[in-house]
């Protein structure tokens, strides 16, 4: 079994001692699954665990569920604290993800450990800890996009997309699963558009150096403003980018010459008696002799 005072070493100090306690305080091992503690209910201990996971949630009345944070071994379960700090029922309730066993301190025990100042000190500091989470979270919410929350969620905790079939280069649409809906509520049940590309190249965030400017130029007309006022010009409609106007310009110019050299033409064949024959398509205008 795990040393429990390897993973939480204030149990050194507190008193009464932990082997003092008997087996009272366990360990217990549960499958996973398992509830330890519900929701609106009274604080029947509080967890220690020596190994395996907890996910703590809050269930609305529609049914929804919202994960609020997982306690692995080594950790401490800040609801669990707070509803013994304040002596009122449980606001969130804890499931076993695995097979857990744990150690389960009687209320009783843990206010009198609380005069410990090491134990007291891991306690609060677990406060301070979840204080700046949901700070971060504030943070997250109030100032980032929902799609780089995302993309920071999924870099964070190593999701990862599996495809069915061929990695075919495209977007596809993916349907939101139980733990990004606990991270997100607002995407439960929604899709998600996620690009595939084939190369990892195309996912790498890095300026472009000239060899791929020229690449690029090969294939397409590619124009680079220099400054926000090019963008700004862009987006107000103004003149960045490639004139066009002097190639208006030439094209009128040499359809006037090409309008002059058929009228002195047609003008000279008149004037020589000559018959003139012009095609327009499939259809054919013919003039008679001048008198």
């Amino acid at each position: 079994m795990t040393d429990p005072f390897a993973l939480y070493p204030a149990l050194a100090h507190v008193v009464p001692a932990l082997a003092e306690l008997g087996p009272t305080a366990g360990p217990i091992t549960v499958p996973a699954g398992s509830v330890l503690f519900s929701e609106n209910a009274p604080c029947q201990g509080f967890p220690l665990l020596l190994s395996g996971e907890i996910k703590v949630s809050r269930h609305s009345s529609d049914g929804r569920s919202l994960e609020l944070y997982r306690v692995v071994p080594g950790e401490l379960c800040l609801v669990s604290s707070a509803c013994l700090f304040r002596s009122q029922p449980l606001s969130a309730h804890g499931v076993t993800t695995k097979a857990t066993t744990l150690l389960m301190i009687a209320p009783p025990v843990f206010n009198q450990w609380l005069e410990t100042p090491a134990f007291r000190n891991e306690v609060l500091g677990l406060f301070a800890e979840r204080m700046a989470d949901l700070t971060g979270l504030i943070d997250a919410v109030a100032f980032h996009r929902l799609d780089q929350r995302l993309a920071a969620a999924l870099l964070g905790r190593g999701q990862e997309l599996a495809i069915d079939g061929p990695a075919i280069p495209g977007v596809y649409q993916v349907s939101s699963n139980e733990s990004l809906a606990a991270i997100f509520p607002e995407i439960e049940g929604a899709t998600l558009p996620i690009a595939v590309r084939r190369d990892p190249q195309e996912s790498i965030f890095e300026p472009m150096n000239e060899g791929d400017i020229a690449l690029i130029r090969k294939q397409i007309d590619l124009l680079l403003p220099t400054s926000v006022a090019d963008i700004l010009g862009v987006l107000n409609g103004k003149g960045f980018g490639r004139e066009i106007w002097k190639i208006i310009a030439v094209a009128a110019f040499i359809l006037f010459l090409l309008e002059s050299v058929l009228a002195r033409w047609v003008s000279k064949s008149r004037r020589t008696a000559e018959t003139v024959r012009v095609d327009f398509g499939e259809d054919t205008v013919w003039r008679g002799a001048a008198r």
